[in-house]
């Protein structure tokens, strides 16, 4: 189970932490616990969305911040388990963000049929 990976990861890590870090990794897990008590997969979604907003959702405004922000989690990760899972997930990564109304830019023209905005 990825919560009590996860869990078990930040109880270890939790000295020296700021309490607005602290607060939001806590937020953070209570969303992905959540998933587990959900059977349908759009819920799970969603919950698991939450939970990754509430980690970097301080505000970023610009791909960069989230950029950095991924990139001080992997750091963290020294014994691999975030990289092995994510790893193994690798084609439902692919496949979502292949999702064309993930991105602002098929939002913004409103008048294109939606053939036009996917292709945009």
């Amino acid at each position: 189970m990825i919560y009590d990976d996860l869990k078990k990861y930040y109880d270890s890590k939790i000295n020296g932490l700021s309490y607005d870090f602290k607060l939001r990794i806590h937020r953070a897990l209570s969303w992905a616990k959540a998933v587990n008590e959900e059977e349908r997969i759009d819920e799970k979604f969603i919950k698991l969305w939450i939970s990754f907003n509430a980690l970097y959702g301080a505000g970023f405004t610009d791909k960069s911040d989230v950029s950095s922000f991924l990139e001080s989690i992997i750091g963290l990760d020294d014994k691999f388990v975030l990289k092995e899972k994510l790893l193994k997930m690798i084609n439902q990564i692919k496949n979502f963000f292949s999702i064309p109304e993930l991105y602002f830019d098929y939002w913004t023209d409103e008048n294109l049929d939606r053939e036009s905005r996917e292709h945009k």
